[in-house]
């Protein structure tokens, strides 16, 4: 994980790696998660957009939330493999992009540590 300005409660960019222990031992990206709004889907959506404009330009399907720092996070998909995470407010707050079908919870929660899967 990145942080901004080295700010710890700032803006953030995490990748997650994995290797298949045995069979290679070459790193392989599985997710990797932005929270900054300089960094923009090919459609121009970036954090800070509501979900409803998220709708129009995504096929969502919502997943398993996560509550961190008392913060309620709800998660919408699309199966291509990019996730958006839901502030109460509606807003964007953080985006996920990883090899469709392959969003785990169990590979999300390493993002961050102290996370509880709702």
């Amino acid at each position: 994980t990145w942080f901004e300005g080295h700010d710890t409660a700032g803006y953030s960019l995490s990748i997650f790696t994995s290797k298949d222990v045995g069979n290679s031992e070459t790193a392989l990206i599985k997710q990797v998660r932005v929270t900054a709004p300089s960094y923009k889907t090919e459609q121009g959506i970036g954090t800070s957009v509501l979900l409803s404009q998220l709708k129009k330009n995504f096929n969502l399907q919502q997943q398993k939330g996560y509550k961190l720092n008392q913060q309620e996070v709800e998660v919408y998909a699309d199966s291509a493999g990019i996730a958006f995470e839901i502030d109460k407010q509606g807003r964007c707050i953080g985006i996920v992009v990883y090899p469709a079908g392959s969003l785990h919870p169990d590979t999300y929660a390493r993002f961050l540590p102290g996370m509880q899967i709702k």
